[in-house]
C-alpha cells in the first residue's frame, strides 16, 4: 500500500494497510517492525529524532529497529487519531550518550529516555 506524502491516516487504516498493532510507536507484524508512528509530544523532532523511553517493550522495539536495518514508512501524530505520512525513513545513528540524551529529552521535558535514534529520510 502506497501512502500519500503529507496526508493523514488513522492508525486503523495504517494497520489494515501494512499490519502491526494500533498503539505501538514501532508496530510489528509477523515479528517484523513495519512502520514508525511517533508523537511530537514525546519526541524532540519526529521522525528525525526519536526518544526511546525506559520500558522493556519500547527498548526492545528500538533495538529490533536498529538490527532490522530497514527503511520504513513514518507517521507523525498531528491530532488524536490523525497520523501524517512523512515519507520513508531509515536509521542514521543511535546513541546512549547521557549528554545527548539530556539535550534531546529537554526539548520535550522527558526524564525517562535511555536512547536517541537519529533517522534520515530516504524517500517520500
Amino acid at each position: 500500500m502506497k501512502f500519500q506524502f503529507g496526508r493523514s491516516y488513522s492508525r486503523m487504516y495504517i494497520s489494515s494497510a501494512i499490519g502491526g498493532e494500533l498503539r505501538s510507536y514501532m508496530p510489528r507484524e509477523a515479528g517484523r517492525i513495519v512502520a514508525i508512528c511517533v508523537s511530537p509530544n514525546l519526541n524532540s523532532n519526529p521522525p528525525k529524532v526519536i526518544l526511546v523511553g525506559k520500558s522493556s517493550d519500547v527498548e526492545k522495539r528500538a533495538e529490533q529497529f536498529i538490527q532490522q536495518a530497514e527503511a520504513l514508512p513514518a507517521f507523525v501524530e498531528i491530532a488524536p487519531s490523525q497520523w501524517m505520512y512523512v515519507g520513508v525513513w531509515a536509521l542514521e545513528t543511535a546513541t546512549t550518550d547521557p549528554a545527548v540524551i539530556a539535550r534531546e529529552a529537554a526539548h520535550v521535558s522527558r526524564t525517562d529516555v535511555v536512547r536517541v535514534l537519529y533517522l534520515k529520510q530516504v524517500s517520500q
